[in-house]
């Protein structure tokens, strides 16, 4: 059974999904997304080529949507994503097989300095391309930081807390306020 807590969570992480707001999860708003990432990472020596973030995309999409797409139409709705949310909420092994690719180049695009940690400049460029602004931002930053900076293993683990747990004192709740 969800609670409120993951439904909610749930909701807001649909509704950032769902890029261009028609009710739906489409290839095409996981591709926005996708060059949205690419736009944040122009500046960065670092950041993988816009095809790797492309496929990665793509490839997290065609992943959720075998699970999620239970009537098969090529689109994900509110009620097959909660129903998919569900069920995978404590299997972290298809966390990372579905969403893992996504947190690296995700993280790789904003590690500006490539030293494999975002400092609160760095999550707050990729927060924004969440939604975020930069106070939610910060917020978040200060709720997952450790020793000043975001690790990639902590970004990876803050995704799968955000998306399974019902623990209302988690930080990773912070991620999209």
């Amino acid at each position: 059974m969800t609670t409120a807590l993951l439904k909610t969570k749930h909701d807001k992480l649909f509704d950032l999904l769902d890029y261009d707001g028609n009710g739906a999860i489409e290839l095409a708003d996981f591709e926005q997304l996708a060059a949205d990432l690419v736009k944040a990472g122009t500046d960065n020596p670092h950041a993988q080529s816009a095809e790797a973030v492309f496929s990665a995309y793509r490839r997290a999409f065609e992943r959720f949507a075998a699970h999620a797409d239970t009537d098969r139409d090529g689109t994900i709705d509110r009620d097959e994503f909660h129903a998919a949310m569900a069920t995978q909420a404590d299997r972290e092994a298809r966390f990372d097989d579905i969403w893992g690719p996504t947190c690296d180049v995700e993280f790789d695009n904003v590690d500006v300095d490539g030293d494999g940690k975002l400092d609160r400049d760095e999550f707050a460029t990729l927060m924004a391309g969440f939604g975020q602004t930069p106070v939610a931002a910060s917020a978040g930053f200060d709720r997952l930081a450790t020793d000043g900076a975001i690790s990639r293993e902590a970004y990876h683990q803050a995704w799968k807390t955000y998306v399974s747990s019902d623990d209302v004192t988690a930080g990773a709740n912070a991620m999209m306020a």
